[in-house]
């Protein structure tokens, strides 16, 4: 014989099982009272992302002309004009910025130091941050930062290609193209995926400040690959050296284009990271927090980017000489956009091998291949924020492999 207790519901009060079938017990009418409100200590409701209700599906146009002219009967020239114009693009523009009235910015360094002192920038920085129970100081002082997805930006891209070519005769062909182009737009990437630069702007409400070359623009480049296999070969009349010796092809391919552009960005200040003091907030740019406020150009530009030699923080400050100081707080900077160039990219590739025949059906390939062949380095990951003295104007990484040599045996069937 078994006795059998049902274990305790929780039901007391107005909330039994009856009321909650009936939806009357009290706990279902104290959630149907407050959906839609929020507690009376809730002040602020943070950051959001919205997306423009209006957002407009991107439209690429593109046009292009191309003459093509047969050199000689294994030969063909070709030159063509490319154009690309992009309009509603998309882009993360910052609406809730710094309401007017709140700060005035320093116009004078000694202004800058007194405000700093009196702890302004710091009152401003965290009514720009305000918390749950506290409201901002921005334009809706209900949130702090509400950065809207929307398709205001637009590009344009032109270039002159040109191409020879050569077909495959007497065991030799090639191919070359050059490239020579420049692609502008307001705003490369709106996800903030692309590197050495961000993808919000220093100055929201201007988007022609934020006009530059693309942070993907390669103003030139040059491709040339080739096939050779020696014919000579085909006439040798012992069958076994023939078949050693003939069908060994070479390959190669040889790459070289611009670097790709870089953003100088002024960095912390005043004791704040968004030294702009606008609301726009910060970003990541290449492992380095930064504010989005670019640098002041005091002459001509000078900053030679190098490779990191690991010194850390006792590398020498490359910001001294380089004609690039921080704008006081907040202010804009005047550096334009994607204003400096990254070093270039090289590259060469070899690929020696044959075929040999073991059946009808059945043969080996062995193939050497040879990447980087002449052990061109590619640096990347630069720093770009002048408050980072540290590693400003150093690669801490590589974009390419040293050189390498891969050994390849297949089995065909």
């Amino acid at each position: 014989m078994y006795n059998f207790s049902l274990p305790s519901t929780g039901f007391t009060g107005t909330n039994t099982f009856a009321n909650l079938v009936a939806g009357t017990s009290e706990f279902q009418q104290q959630g149907l009272a407050t959906v839609g409100t929020f507690g009376t200590t809730i002040r602020n409701f943070g950051g959001i992302g919205p997306v423009d209700q209006n957002l407009s599906n991107p439209q690429v146009q593109q046009w292009s002309l191309t003459l093509e002219r047969e050199v000689t009967p294994q030969l063909v020239a070709s030159a063509s004009y490319v154009g690309t114009k992009g309009n509603f693009l998309q882009r993360s523009r910052p609406l809730n910025t710094l309401a007017p009235g709140q700060f005035t910015p320093p116009t004078t360094l000694q202004q800058e130091q007194a405000m700093q002192a009196a702890g302004d920038f710091t009152r401003i920085n965290a009514g720009l941050n305000a918390p749950l129970t506290a409201p901002g100081i921005r334009i809706d002082p209900r949130f702090n930062a509400v950065t809207m997805l929307e398709s205001s930006a637009n590009s344009i891209y032109h270039s002159a290609q040109f191409q020879l070519s050569r077909r495959f005769a007497a065991g030799y062909s090639f191919q070359a193209a050059y490239t020579i182009s420049k692609s502008i737009d307001d705003g490369s990437d709106a996800l903030g995926v692309l590197v050495n630069e961000s993808a919000l702007q220093q100055n929201p409400f201007d988007n022609r400040n934020n006009r530059a070359v693309s942070q993907f623009d390669i103003p030139q480049r040059l491709v040339i690959s080739h096939l050779y296999e020696p014919q000579f070969t085909a006439g040798i009349s012992n069958a076994v050296l023939r078949t050693v010796l003939h069908g060994w092809q070479f390959n190669g391919y040889f790459q070289i284009q611009s670097g790709q552009p870089a953003t100088i960005f002024s960095g912390t200040r005043g004791g704040v990271a968004d030294a702009g003091l606008f609301g726009v907030g910060t970003a990541t740019v290449n492992g380095v927090s930064t504010g989005l406020v670019r640098a002041n150009a005091t002459g001509a530009v000078n900053v030679n980017f190098v490779p990191n030699p690991g010194l850390g923080a006792a590398n020498p400050n490359l910001v001294t000489g380089s004609n690039l100081v921080q704008p006081l707080v907040g202010n804009f900077g005047t550096l334009g956009r994607n204003s400096l160039r990254l070093n270039r990219l090289a590259e060469f590739n070899w690929t020696f091998g044959k075929t040999f025949k073991i059946t009808e059906r059945v043969g080996t390939q062995f193939q050497a291949q040879i990447y980087n062949v002449f052990n061109n380095t590619t640096f990347s990951r630069t720093g770009q924020v002048l408050s980072a003295p540290a590693t400003f104007g150093y690669y801490n990484d590589t974009d390419t492999n040293t050189r390498n040599m891969t050994m390849v045996l297949r089995v065909i069937w």
